[in-house]
């Protein structure tokens, strides 16, 4: 029975043994899946007015606003007249007067494009873009000065004459509706990518072994 004695703890110790290996050890779960589906695109394209904002923007993108492609918003009608006299002499030595008027007309249709040559700021801290529509001569420009008011740069003209600066010339310049401006064309494009988590859940056995992140 002394043996029994001593045999009974050593027992209890083997199946003690036992039952503590073959208990299961918490783990954590395994991490969300994540999943990133196809980009979403949207794309439109158009003309709009050229603005501070979009220069700004360009400028601060490391670009030059020299490489955009401008476009008039609307026809443009140039005239100029210009008066020759000369005196001729006929065959009976007698003098002959003439007055030689010529009318000259440039018409620059609508969404016609042109290409910025240079750029400055008036009196006021304006910007002033001078633009060549001209596809032959560069000395034709004209100049469109930023209209915060309206959001555009508008064509420089006087108001009381109708005169405008083309080429170092005074030409009468006319247009139907409102003052001429400057249009520069995007394409748009916005980009959404959907992100998915599928999560596994959390069970007592990980909240008690500390697998939880602690808040």
């Amino acid at each position: 029975m002394k043996g029994m004695g001593l045999l009974l703890p050593v027992i209890a110790g083997f199946f003690w043994s036992c039952a503590s290996q073959n208990a299961p050890e918490a783990s954590p779960p395994p991490p969300p899946v994540m999943e990133y589906a196809e980009p979403l695109t949207r794309e439109s394209s158009g003309l709009r007015p050229i603005t501070r904002e979009i220069v700004s923007q360009v400028s601060n993108g490391g670009n030059s606003i020299k490489n955009l492609q401008y476009y008039i918003s609307d026809q443009l009608t140039l005239e100029i007249e210009s008066v020759v006299q000369q005196i001729d002499i006929n065959p009976q030595g007698e003098g002959l007067y003439q007055e030689i008027t010529t009318q000259s007309r440039i018409i620059i249709g609508k969404e016609t494009g042109g290409i910025l040559k240079n750029t400055y700021r008036d009196a006021g801290g304006f910007l002033v873009l001078e633009i060549i529509f001209d596809e032959a001569n560069d000395r034709y420009t004209l100049f469109f000065r930023e209209n915060p008011q309206e959001q555009r740069f508008s064509l420089i003209y006087d108001e009381a004459s109708g005169a405008v600066n083309y080429g170092g010339e005074r030409y009468r310049a006319s247009f139907s509706g409102e003052v001429p401006y400057l249009l520069v064309k995007f394409e748009e494009e916005q980009l959404e990518t959907p992100e998915v988590r599928h999560l596994r859940g959390r069970t007592i056995l990980q909240n008690n072994s500390g697998g939880g992140e602690q808040q």
